[in-house]
């Protein structure tokens, strides 16, 4: 296996941001918070989460979580494997419902999380060919020689 050859594209990425921001905008001021999205469902419908991080409240539920994330995730399978884009996206957003709702009940702080592992993954690089890639595609990105994980100790 050759070595990792990481791929700098800071400059890009710089060069873009200026792009983005030139006139006085962050497009992600209207993104949807996610997170929020899924307290208000949950809240909603009386399924209260929990204020501080703690194991699932029960086998039951968390079995049923588990088996949910299970069922999307092979909704979404057998969707793009019949070229259903339709149903694929449907299920993608029913997974990522799901796994958010998941966090909600074990009261993770998802957001910091989020950030942190976010920030981590910019820090990986991407692979110059398949053989490079223990997944074996060349749209793998991998940890590079030295590479530091997110600390998610404090938020658990």
């Amino acid at each position: 296996m050759s070595e990792y050859i990481p791929i700098d594209r800071s400059k890009e990425v710089l060069k873009m941001q200026e792009e983005i921001y030139k006139h006085g905008e962050d497009p992600r001021a209207n993104y949807p918070n996610l997170f929020q999205d899924i307290i208000d469902f949950h809240k909603h419908y009386g399924l209260e989460g929990s204020a501080k991080p703690r194991p699932m409240i029960s086998y039951n539920l968390q079995n049923a979580r588990i088996i949910h994330m299970h069922e999307e995730l092979h909704e979404y399978m057998k969707s793009v494997q019949k070229d259903d884009m339709l149903n694929a996206l449907d299920a993608l957003v029913d997974l990522v419902y799901v796994a958010l709702g998941t966090a909600y009940f074990h009261g993770f702080d998802f957001n910091e999380a989020w950030r942190r592992v976010h920030e981590a993954n910019m820090r990986k690089v991407r692979v110059d060919a398949a053989e490079n890639s223990k997944r074996g595609t060349k749209f793998d990105v991998v940890k590079p020689e030295g590479w530091i994980g997110p600390d998610l100790e404090d938020l658990v």
